[in-house]
């Protein structure tokens, strides 16, 4: 009971920081708008102190007597306002003050949240230690999260390295891309001149070794995104045979007929395509790693209500 008891002290503390951590964040904003809103009363101070002084110094003819009536009433008025000016911008210096007083308490107060939070999870800790070696309801519960948690911890590592490597075929492939596109463009080779010829040639052969080590990564990203389909019951694209057949098709029309425009044309078509698929693939995994989270969040909590099951 004692443990419960620290569990439940440890709770309150860190509501109590979390929401002084929520209030210090409104604050801020509150604060960085003050400031705004000082300079904005500052202007207008200076406006009214001009306008006293303008009138002060100011001849009124015969002329604009009917219209600006009399100058010590006039100036009357803009005394007054000039003062009222004074008192809002004064006002507002003291509460812009207050605000920077209370956010220096409370990121005192909330510099003390980390700690508290490491204590919150020792003491969850022991909870769960506690109700594991009990004989109780949650007990088959909880071991049947840690196991789920344990998969979803598993699935995050083997997609986020299946994005890795997707991550160097996509460069490679862009690579490509930009060598076979300007042989592409240098026009029907067949027709062309020694220099051109040439030049295609040797962006050819760029791409041509940039290929030779997109293909290993083609395997290993297969392998990891099998790692994936064989554990889990994810349906992603159903592009890494494909992507494979892409491969192939491309060294095939250099292989045959690589001098020929045509089949210059045919292989970036290819290696194109072969880009889409991987791009949606690597979509297909940002939604899965998306989902692995919101379930680990959900484990989570699941896992945390039936430790403080029976807390008070």
């Amino acid at each position: 009971m004692q443990l419960d008891k620290k569990i439940k002290s440890i709770i309150d503390k860190r509501t109590s920081l979390h929401l002084a951590k929520l209030h210090l964040v409104h604050l801020k904003e509150r604060i960085v708008d003050g400031h705004k809103e000082k300079k904005r009363l500052e202007k207008i101070l200076k406006k009214e102190y001009e306008d006293v002084l303008k009138l002060e110094r100011l001849n009124i003819g015969k002329l604009f007597l009917h219209i600006l009536g009399d100058k010590e009433e006039q100036l009357e008025i803009e005394r007054q306002e000039y003062l009222q000016a004074v008192l809002v911008h004064k006002e507002w210096l003291k509460e812009l003050k207050l605000m920077q007083y209370e956010k220096d308490l409370l990121e005192k107060q909330v510099k003390s949240l980390p700690a508290v939070e490491k204590e919150y999870t020792y003491l969850l800790e022991l909870r769960e230690q506690e109700v594991l070696h009990k004989v109780g309801r949650n007990k088959m519960q909880i071991r049947t999260i840690n196991k789920q948690i344990d998969d979803t911890i598993e699935l995050k590592r083997e997609i986020h390295e299946a994005k890795i490597v997707g991550i160097k075929i996509k460069r490679k492939l862009e690579k490509m891309i930009g060598f076979l596109e300007r042989a592409s463009n240098l026009g029907d080779w067949e027709y062309g001149i020694y220099l051109q010829i040439r030049e295609g040639q040797k962006m050819v052969q760029k791409a041509q070794t940039v290929f030779y080590k997109l293909k290993p990564l083609l395997f290993d990203f297969k392998t990891e995104l099998e790692d994936i389909y064989k554990h889990r019951n994810i349906r992603l694209h159903d592009g890494v045979d494909i992507m494979e057949e892409m491969a192939n098709m491309y060294y095939d029309n250099l292989i045959s007929d690589w001098i020929i425009h045509r089949g210059i044309k045919n292989a970036l078509t290819n290696i194109k395509l072969l880009q889409d698929r991987l791009l949606r693939t690597m979509q297909s995994l940002q939604q899965e790693e998306k989902r692995a989270n919101k379930n680990m969040i959900y484990l989570s909590s699941r896992k945390k209500a039936l430790i403080l099951d029976g807390i008070d």
